[in-house]
């Protein structure tokens, strides 16, 4: 069975391992991405930053499992965008899609933490895609970015939390999307 639009196709086979991937996020070791903070003592006029993150591994990960997802260009099979326009186009479950669609649209233009060094704005999109690229995926590559998150603890810190609160909004909307979209159409063709 293939859809078509614009030359894309979009079959069951598709679904089935955008369905399995999206599973692979929902994975119960990923729970740990959920609990980080970073505190800020202050006695005798000394500060200190106290960090709660999750182990670098599990990041590390949860990154190459999400990877497909965040990436994916236009015409690639995991583009969330393309799937849930295939969604609109069937008439699917029309209402949570646009829903779960404008989620994961706005994920980085929700500025959660303020944070300004050098007179550079740090927006939440900026962190992500810096850390997400430069620090992970691209370490060869001119580290331009990662200078302005690492030119203070403070900022380090805060950006981390940036960073960490996004890949926690993409995995619940992937999964939470896959449960409620993808797999309820997945399942009309397996009975």
């Amino acid at each position: 069975m293939k859809m078509t639009k614009n030359n894309s196709q979009i079959d069951l086979n598709i679904l089935g391992r955008f369905s399995k991937q999206a599973n692979k996020i929902l994975d119960s070791k990923y729970e740990q991405l959920g609990k980080f903070g970073t505190t800020l003592k202050f006695a005798d006029g000394r500060g200190k930053i106290i960090d709660q993150f999750p182990d670098d591994e599990i990041i590390e990960s949860f990154l190459m499992n999400v990877r497909m997802f965040i990436m994916a260009e236009k015409n690639s099979n995991f583009n969330f965008e393309r799937i849930c326009n295939f969604f609109i186009e069937k008439n699917f479950q029309v209402e949570k899609v646009g829903k779960w669609l404008n989620a994961y649209k706005s994920i980085l233009d929700i500025e959660t933490i303020s944070l300004k060094t050098h007179n550079k704005v740090l927006t939440t999109k900026m962190v992500f895609n810096t850390i997400f690229n430069e620090d992970n995926f691209h370490q060869e590559k001119d580290q331009k970015g990662m200078k302005h998150i690492t030119s203070h603890p403070i900022i380090k810190s805060f950006s981390r939390l940036k960073f960490l609160d996004v890949v926690c909004k993409y995995r619940i909307v992937i999964c939470a999307f896959n449960i409620q979209v993808v797999e309820k159409y997945l399942d009309q063709y397996d009975k």
